[in-house]
């Protein structure tokens, strides 16, 4: 898997400036697919095709430049010169990425596998097929298809229009970006929890509305479990900013949370709550990190795991 990378270009080896492309895929492996299959793709396909176009890659696990993982993201999303978006099981947080970098109309080359039924709303843009049995001949015959419509897309004139650009095939104006202030930017991250848990909320009386579940299985859920986490640190965080709690107090229900939630994760069968819980856990750690620089080593001594 490619290194993470924290500019928007570098040197590669032959000493020649590359660029980014933010590859827009599934991380953890759908039901369905064999486990590391995506990692492989991106591996053997997507990293390599990027190479031969000139670019560099970087997946979204491998995003961290700042205590706002999801701001981090967001931003690489849109500021990344080149995009590749791949179709394959329909992943929701893939097409809702691939809808913001629609929306601010940036260069983006879609892929899938081979056989991926078309999904109708994006059915006028155009999508490279791949072959998901990854065999040697093919893989490279792929990573050539690939770069290519990198080079293409990267080529493509403004004026000309793009055919994988839906602002551009419905005549729309592009979304435009507002700079935010360090404040903002504390205070999206603080939005982003929130939004994270109304829409697990929502979920969950979807849920009791389909009778999919009974409301004392729901009680115990796991998706119950992380919402009231997610909950219980977005409190503490705010005590933490509005400096009602002393120091030692905030850092200590940190401690405390920290611990229950990794018990949770161990215990943890899904890996989309897993990952949830994985994400959480960062935030944690970067909290208790930017505590510990604000007070001074003295009084902020490591959690005992």
């Amino acid at each position: 898997m490619a290194k993470e990378h924290g500019a928007q270009s570098k040197q590669s080896i032959t000493g020649n400036e590359t660029k980014e492309c933010f590859i827009i895929m599934p991380i953890s492996d759908p039901d369905g697919y064999e486990v590391g299959h995506f990692a492989r793709v991106y591996n053997d396909i997507i990293e390599p095709a990027c190479v031969k176009a000139g670019y560099y890659a970087t997946r979204a696990d491998q995003v961290k430049e700042t205590n706002l993982i999801h701001v981090d993201i967001l931003k690489r999303l849109l500021d990344a010169p080149m995009a590749i978006c791949d179709l394959s099981s329909r992943n929701p947080n893939v097409l809702f990425e691939l809808g913001i970098r629609q929306a601010f109309d940036k260069p983006v080359v879609l892929i899938q596998e081979k056989n991926t039924p078309r999904i109708f709303d994006i059915s006028p843009l155009r999508a490279i097929d791949y072959k998901p049995e990854l065999k040697y001949r093919e893989v490279l015959t792929d990573q050539d298809v690939i770069a290519e419509a990198i080079i293409a897309t990267a080529n493509i004139k403004p004026e000309s229009g793009s055919i994988n650009s839906l602002i551009q095939l419905l005549s729309l104006s592009a979304a435009k970006l507002s700079h935010l202030n360090p404040a903002e930017t504390e205070n999206a991250q603080m939005q982003l929890l929130r939004e994270e848990v109304s829409q697990m909320k929502n979920l969950i009386n979807k849920f009791v509305s389909q009778k999919v579940l009974s409301a004392s299985e729901l009680l115990i859920s796991s998706n119950e479990i992380y919402t009231s986490l997610v909950n219980e640190y977005l409190n503490i965080e705010q005590s933490y900013l509005s400096k009602n709690v002393s120091v030692v107090e905030i850092r200590n229900s940190l401690v405390d949370l920290q611990m229950r939630l990794r018990l949770h994760n161990k215990r943890e069968s899904s890996t989309e709550v897993k990952n949830r819980l994985n994400r959480l856990d960062k935030e944690l750690v970067n909290l208790l990190a930017q505590i510990k620089s604000v007070s001074g080593s003295a009084m902020m001594e490591e959690p005992p795991f």
